[in-house]
């Protein structure tokens, strides 16, 4: 197996399982940014937003959650 099947095989496995690596979502995020604005991004402003992102899904599961337990 090469390091690039090994990799694509443990990045299905973790994402199956809900795991991402920071530096897998920043490595996404500079890719969706330089295609989107032709320039480099801040990684501080990356983090933000993923950040921000994280906790909006957080909080849609807690209120999905309470809404189907009455």
């Amino acid at each position: 197996m090469t390091y690039k099947e090994y990799i694509r095989k443990s990045d299905n496995a973790r994402r199956k399982r809900g795991i991402i690596l920071l530096s897998e979502l920043l490595d996404l995020y500079d890719e969706y940014y330089k295609s989107i604005k032709k320039e480099p991004i801040d990684p501080i402003i990356v983090y933000n937003e993923i950040y921000d992102c994280l906790n909006y899904s957080e909080e849609a599961k807690n209120l999905s959650f309470n809404k189907h337990k009455f």
